[in-house]
């Protein structure tokens, strides 16, 4: 559960943590700049087979069913939020508002 790396992006700070114990190679040594998919380290673990792998996404996501008048206003204002713009609302209660719509919907 340890972090083997910390990424800073925009003034954040994140921790990627492994659950299993293992051997870690680092790719890149600290305070390097990183690009997406660009490799940070190795890690060889003691008994792989209790890491399920993680493969990339590689559909196309759509939001499925037409927007209602429930979920547009906080959809709007999460892609105004993620697009660096400053909204009246939190990020969190945006999506707990977004997610309320969906709940709301009709099967």
């Amino acid at each position: 559960g340890d972090a083997y790396i910390e990424l800073e992006a925009m003034k954040m700070i994140m921790a990627l943590k492994s659950p299993e114990a293992g051997k870690v190679s680092h790719a890149l040594s600290a305070g390097s700049i990183v690009s997406a998919g660009e490799l940070l380290a190795r890690l060889e673990l003691k008994d792989p087979s209790k890491v399920k792998k993680i493969l990339p996404f590689e559909g196309e996501f759509t939001m499925g069913a037409p927007v209602e008048q429930d979920i547009e206003v906080p959809r709007d204002e999460l892609l105004s939020l993620l697009d660096g713009y400053c909204t009246e609302a939190k990020g969190p209660l945006i999506v707990e508002r977004m997610f309320a719509g969906f709940a709301n919907r009709e099967a």
